[in-house]
């Protein structure tokens, strides 16, 4: 929940449930999971852009009106799941590690190997990102009433073994925001494309994403045209 945008000290709060009725997070993938996308997704994006950290948006791009800045704002989260799971196995793979990148990977592991913590971590980001892929295609056919919602509930889980109240609750609850679920799933996978050719070009990851959630919400199409812009002026 960004606060004072448009003001002098602009800042974020997310809540996470306690509530064993509501599925709580209850171990520490799940919790890494929530803060990457919560705080290092969507509370840094509106943050970067509302300071101008590392781009210039205008006034008008600032605004987190939900047309433009749901999809584009949920894109970057979505994505930081990802890479951070990449980064992660970069990181377990690294022979000299600094003090800071031992006591994480300590915290992580807890009392198990840094395999299973490796595999654990997967876990989760892989069934978060087919949750939100469904949701798209949950949209997709019932608002275009290809199926039911029961068929779609059945038909999701024989196809990626989620249960079927897991499928349920976070398809179901999109249902209000026709379009919105296709948008940032479609935006998330944009900008994985574009990262990787940054990279392949000799951008940093960090000066990448910087950019990226500091441009505030503008068009996707005009959002993609900055990023590409970006990529093209700082490798020439």
């Amino acid at each position: 929940m960004p606060v004072d945008n448009l003001a002098d000290k602009p800042f974020n709060v997310f809540f996470v449930t306690t509530d064993t009725r509501f599925s709580p997070s209850s171990n520490v993938p799940d919790l890494i999971q929530l803060l990457l996308h919560e705080e290092y997704g969507h509370s840094v994006n509106f943050a970067n852009s509302a300071t101008r950290f590392g781009a210039n948006p205008t006034f008008l791009e600032i605004l987190s009106g939900g047309v433009f800045s749901n999809h584009i704002s949920d894109g970057i989260a979505f994505h930081r799941e990802l890479e951070f799971v990449r980064m992660l196995n970069e990181l377990a793979e690294k022979k000299m590690l600094s003090s800071e990148e031992t006591t994480f990977l300590k915290i992580l592991r807890g009392e198990v190997d840094t395999e299973t913590m490796l595999l654990e971590n997967e876990f989760v980001m892989q069934k978060w990102r087919i949750m939100r892929f469904l949701r798209a295609i949950f949209d997709v056919r019932i608002n275009m009433e290809k199926q039911s919602i029961a068929d779609f509930v059945e038909w999701a889980h024989k196809e990626t073994g989620l249960s079927e109240k897991m499928i349920y609750n976070q398809t179901w609850i999109f249902l209000e925001n026709v379009g919105y679920a296709p948008c940032y799933s479609i935006a998330g996978d944009v900008i994985r494309k574009l990262q990787e050719r940054a990279l392949k070009r000799g951008i940093s990851l960090q000066d990448f994403n910087t950019y990226v959630s500091s441009l505030g919400f503008p068009a996707r199409e005009i959002f993609e045209q900055k990023i590409k812009e970006f990529i093209n002026r700082s490798t020439k």
